[in-house]
């Protein structure tokens, strides 16, 4: 019996070593790609808000998916067309944003991917009517080459908070 228990000790000792010196090390590289993360997605908001192409093409990954509330499911290339669409219609007057704000944002990082989750409030308006908009995300951010790309989103309609 104690043999069992003594080969059970050491099968599991090097598992328990390695947990803790992760567990030792995580914190702060883990807060250091959190800061990082949030970094990127308030760089994205603010360029998404002033619709900035540069700087968003810049933060999404070549083989970008972005699904909609709607159902619809665009590409980089498609989502960069509705971008510049939308910043013709700020340039103009077209549309207007009030405001745009991100509540309850969670960033969860695991190694070199991270989920971002939150609530967008967005008011504004189009042809001289008010819009509001309440979206539940999730972005999906994948660290390559040293930074922060987003690589996945999705949105659903929510309930006013």
């Amino acid at each position: 019996m104690w043999s069992i228990i003594f080969f059970a000790i050491i099968a599991f000792m090097p598992y328990s070593t390695g947990l803790a010196q992760m567990r030792s090390q995580a914190p702060d590289e883990h807060s250091q790609n959190e800061q990082e993360v949030h970094d990127a997605f308030s760089q994205f908001s603010d360029a998404f808000v002033k619709a900035d192409t540069v700087v968003l093409r810049s933060l999404l990954a070549d083989d970008y998916v972005h699904t909609n509330a709607n159902g619809g499911v665009l590409d980089k290339t498609r989502w960069l067309a509705f971008a510049k669409t939308r910043h013709e219609d700020l340039k103009s007057g077209k549309v207007k944003i009030d405001t745009y704000r991100n509540d309850d944002l969670r960033i969860r990082v695991y190694g070199n991917t991270a989920v971002v989750t939150g609530l967008n409030t967005t008011i504004g308006f189009r042809d001289g009517k008010e819009w509001k908009m309440n979206l539940r995300f999730t972005n999906v951010w994948v660290k390559r080459e040293g930074r922060w790309q987003r690589v996945a989103f999705h949105d659903s309609n929510a309930a006013s908070p």
